[in-house]
């Protein structure tokens, strides 16, 4: 089954697999093809959402040129391999190929890369969901109010080691911080930014500080800020530092002493964590435990 543009008219029509037009071509926009369906539209004049995408009634339709399904008043919908994209009232949400919501997860906006507004197959489809580089989610402008909160921060959180996080240690010397990070000149005591950038899931990172003790000019706090900002979720990050408190308990097992300290039995440190702050400390027990 194919879909096919009249060169007079401009609207779109179905074919079948012998190249014989199925009805006459008669919907404004093609939107793709799941299965044996495809999917039609036609545009309300003059109505447009927060994106600039115009809204539309779908019209799902089968090989014979039935139409088994319609979707009024969508300004988003996009045929994947198996499900589709919408949008309805603002909600961004997965859906079957009736147009069901397939769960009970309501998206902001959902990435898709740039592609042009021609149908295609379901294989070419699946290949365009998967994001290439960071400049296709910026061709939506994609930002989300929903991520698994747990994986991401674990992509950061398993990086901690029983000394420090990644190759950085409580205790370490400034001489071997300097050849870690490529740094020529480093004060020998205060809050130091190291200037890094450690990649977890869904384009968060997280940077590091230390903090120098003069007296043995060595690493005794491990800041650790984790920046959402480049991420599907960079305008409302809310949720994900608010998964941490749970995370440092229920996950890595650290047992809370008060309302920023968790402590741990296994590593040389413990952790100081503020409610709400994209950042926490790895401290050494000789200033916790005074």
């Amino acid at each position: 089954m194919l879909l096919f543009q009249d060169s007079k008219t401009g609207l779109w029509g179905q074919l079948n697999i012998q190249g014989e037009s199925i009805g006459e071509p008669k919907y404004s926009r093609a939107l793709g093809i799941v299965g044996d369906w495809i999917y039609v539209a036609d545009t309300i004049a003059n109505l447009k959402d927060d994106w600039d995408n115009q809204y539309m009634n779908v019209y799902a339709i089968n090989s014979k040129g039935e139409i088994k399904n319609k979707i009024e008043n969508v300004s988003c919908f996009y045929p994947l391999s198996q499900y589709i994209i919408m949008a309805e009232n603002e909600k961004y949400y997965f859906a079957d190929k009736k147009g069901n919501p397939i769960d009970n997860n309501s998206y902001y906006k959902i990435s898709v890369p740039p592609f042009t507004n021609a149908p295609s197959y379901s294989s070419f489809w699946s290949s365009l969901i998967a994001p290439h580089s960071l400049s296709d989610y910026d061709a939506w402008g994609v930002a989300t109010n929903y991520i698994d909160e747990k994986k991401t921060l674990a992509s950061i959180f398993d990086k901690l080691t029983s000394d420090g996080i990644d190759s950085l240690k409580i205790g370490q010397t400034i001489p071997k911080i300097m050849d870690l990070y490529n740094i020529k000149q480093m004060p020998t005591s205060g809050m130091i930014d190291l200037h890094n950038r450690d990649w977890g899931i869904n384009q968060v990172f997280a940077t590091y500080s230390v903090g120098i003790l003069h007296e043995c000019e060595c690493v005794i706090v491990i800041k650790v800020k984790i920046d959402a900002s480049a991420s599907p979720i960079g305008d409302n990050p809310k949720k994900l530092f608010d998964a941490i408190p749970q995370y440092l308990t229920e996950t890595l097992g650290l047992k809370r002493e008060d309302e920023t300290l968790y402590r741990s039995e296994d590593a040389c440190y413990d952790i100081v964590y503020y409610e709400g702050e994209d950042s926490f400390f790895l401290m050494s027990k000789a200033i916790t435990e005074k």
